[in-house]
């Protein structure tokens, strides 16, 4: 995706493994993954998850997930992910979540509140974005402890997004320096968002994506399009994070519904006070 006067990233990297489903990688992956698959790539994990190694069958899903030293095999791989939830990773059952959630919301809801309370800080950040704060307003008062949560077990992006949500005040009184210290740490962790507000913090910053999924592409190939479309969402986010489509250029008439619903149903952690950032999308997208 392509962000202009934002300056936000993405949730991280994804895949799309069946059915517009995804899987979210952070860069962190590999520091509780076994020192042998790490090293010598997922196709290793395969005795040790039989042994069950919880973080080998994670690692062992996201080669048969992406193809990567292994048959690509989706469905393998979500098999495994679920046997590594159910052997107390937390990673993995953020991971599944995140690979079902288009597909079968109730299950990942479950599957990322379970890994958030189990320590993936990634899990957090998902299930606050899809679940928590979807609604209109959003809902920042029970975000706000889930985020810390997730800053609690050292993910980045939750601190982040804690410190964001303390210096708006819209999950209660605004704490500057709560803030201060969330960002501290979300450099800490390698966010270079995090560093630029610690060196100097912001009056007008910009605010911080939460989720910014793409149009699922299954309901825009039932939409019938073929060939290949260049559509152009300018966009704003509102003071409590929600985002409303300005104007949406070059999409076909069936398919703008679908590309609106999508945009308006991203979050954004609140912008400063008297401050309404606005930007544009532009998805490239080719059909068989």
């Amino acid at each position: 995706m392509l962000f202009g006067a934002l300056a936000c990233e993405p949730a991280g990297s994804t895949t799309e493994p069946d059915g517009g489903a995804r899987l979210n990688a952070p860069d962190d992956a590999d520091a509780e993954y076994p020192p042998t698959c790490s090293e010598l790539g997922p196709s290793t994990c395969s005795g040790p998850c039989q042994r069950d190694e919880a973080a080998a069958c994670l690692h062992l899903a996201e080669g048969y997930m992406a193809g990567a030293g292994l048959a690509r095999d989706p469905k393998r791989a979500l098999g495994l992910m679920q046997k590594s939830c159910d052997l107390g990773f937390a990673r993995a059952c953020g991971y599944l979540a995140m690979a079902i959630g288009r597909n079968e919301p109730a299950r990942a809801k479950q599957l990322g509140r379970k890994g958030c309370d189990a320590g993936y800080g990634g899990a957090c950040v998902w299930y606050v974005a899809h679940h928590v704060v979807a609604g209109v307003p959003p809902n920042w008062r029970e975000a706000a402890p889930l985020l810390q949560r997730g800053c609690e077990a050292d993910h980045a992006r939750a601190c982040l997004a804690w410190g964001d949500v303390m210096r708006s005040g819209l999950a209660g009184q605004s704490d500057p320096a709560g803030a201060a210290l969330a960002w501290t740490k979300a450099c800490e962790g390698g966010s270079k968002e995090g560093c630029d507000r610690t060196a100097e913090p912001p009056t007008g910053m910009p605010c911080h994506s939460l989720s910014s999924d793409s149009p699922p592409r299954d309901e825009l190939v039932d939409a019938g399009e073929r060939g290949h479309v260049s559509i152009k969402v300018e966009f704003c986010v509102a003071a409590d994070g929600t985002t409303q489509v300005e104007s949406i250029t070059g999409a076909p008439r069936k398919l703008e519904a679908i590309v609106r619903t999508t945009v308006e149903g991203w979050r954004w952690t609140p912008p400063a006070a008297g401050i309404k950032p606005c930007s544009a999308q532009v998805f490239e997208m080719s059909f068989d």
